[in-house]
């Protein structure tokens, strides 16, 4: 139940819940990468920070399925230009 009675403005409220349920069922080293590349990207240019993210990421998961999101967002940045 929102804050101050029944009243959610625009449903803000529970839109802020679903996203906190969806990061608590997040893995807790997901979290902190996140955390990470988001603060050191904070001024970087976005190509920059995808840098960093492309770095950052693939080492949360198994060598074979790092090598797999490697080249899944390696097909990501050739279908955007």
């Amino acid at each position: 139940m929102p804050p101050f009675g029944s009243y959610d403005a625009g449903g803000s409220f529970t839109a802020a819940k679903e996203l906190a349920e969806r990061i608590r069922k997040t893995s807790p080293f997901s979290i902190a990468a996140i955390k990470r590349v988001a603060h050191a990207a904070w001024n970087l240019d976005p190509s920059q920070a995808d840098v960093l993210e492309e770095a950052a990421f693939p080492k949360l998961f198994g060598s074979e399925q790092s090598v797999r999101m490697h080249t899944f967002l390696k097909q990501q940045v050739s279908t955007e230009d």
